[in-house]
C-alpha cells in the first residue's frame, strides 16, 4: 500500500450538505495485490468538535480503509486498515467419537431395568398386603 497523497481542498457538495462538514481531507491511496493494482480514497471530515469518517472499500481486493486521525503537530495521520472476512457463512462443527459410550448406554439400560423391576416388586408387595 502506497499513500500517494493527502488531499485537503475536497469538493464533494454531496458530503458536505450531508453532514455539514467543515474541513475535509482525502488520502489517496494506492493498493498493489497479486500483480493487480488498486486505489483507495477514504475521507477525513471535521465538524464543530467532532469528527466524520467515511470509510473506503476495496471489494476485489477484500480490503477496507478508514482515515482515522490528523495530529497536526507532527504531521502524522492514522489510517485503520481492515481485511474483509472471505471465509463465508460457515459452521464448523468437530464430531467427537467416544470409544466407550456403549458402556454408557448399557449402564443406563440396566438401570432403567432394575428401575422397572424394583417398582414392579414394589407393587407386587403392596398387592399382596391388601388381599
Amino acid at each position: 500500500m502506497i499513500l500517494e497523497r493527502i488531499n485537503s481542498n475536497l469538493k464533494n457538495e454531496d458530503i458536505i450538505d450531508e453532514k455539514n462538514i467543515e474541513v475535509m481531507l482525502e488520502a489517496e491511496l494506492k493498493i498493489i495485490s497479486n500483480e493487480k493494482t488498486f486505489y483507495a480514497k477514504p475521507i477525513y471530515g471535521i465538524q464543530g468538535n467532532s469528527v466524520a469518517n467515511f470509510e473506503a472499500v476495496v471489494e476485489d481486493a477484500g480490503l477496507r480503509f478508514k482515515f482515522i486521525s490528523v495530529d497536526p503537530k507532527t504531521g502524522k495521520i492514522t489510517l485503520e486498515i481492515a481485511e474483509k472476512d472471505s471465509s463465508g457463512d460457515f459452521i464448523i462443527m468437530k464430531a467427537i467419537v467416544f470409544p466407550w459410550i456403549n458402556l454408557v448406554w448399557a449402564g443406563t439400560i440396566i438401570l432403567i431395568i432394575g428401575f422397572m423391576l424394583s417398582i414392579w416388586k414394589r407393587l407386587d408387595h403392596m398387592k399382596a398386603k391388601s388381599v
